[in-house]
């Protein structure tokens, strides 16, 4: 069972994506999960996602259309994820 769960909340942030995703996926803590959390955006930051996705299966795209929800319910996001309850489940590949 995966221990630590990194979040990574994504708003058009295409210029700095890749650099982040690499950092996260290089530590040296392999045992992780990489939950990242597009937000609307209207950039390419959901195709960097699908493209480092289909690389490393720790990644998991989650889609939200407001940020509020997540800064609201933060708390419970986390816990959520932590007892692995799926909050939305989407398949990225027909979107």
């Amino acid at each position: 069972m995966t221990l630590i769960s990194v979040i990574i909340p994504v708003y058009n942030t295409e210029k700095y994506l890749e650099k982040c995703l690499n950092s996260v996926i290089n530590q040296t803590l392999k045992d992780i999960e990489i939950i990242c959390i597009n937000d609307g955006s209207t950039d390419n930051s959901l195709e960097i996602l699908k493209k480092f996705q289909s690389q490393d299966k720790r990644i998991k795209i989650s889609l939200f259309g407001i940020s509020i929800f997540v800064i609201k319910f933060w708390d419970e996001l986390i816990i959520l994820y932590f007892f692995r309850i799926p909050i939305i489940k989407i398949n990225i590949d027909k979107i």
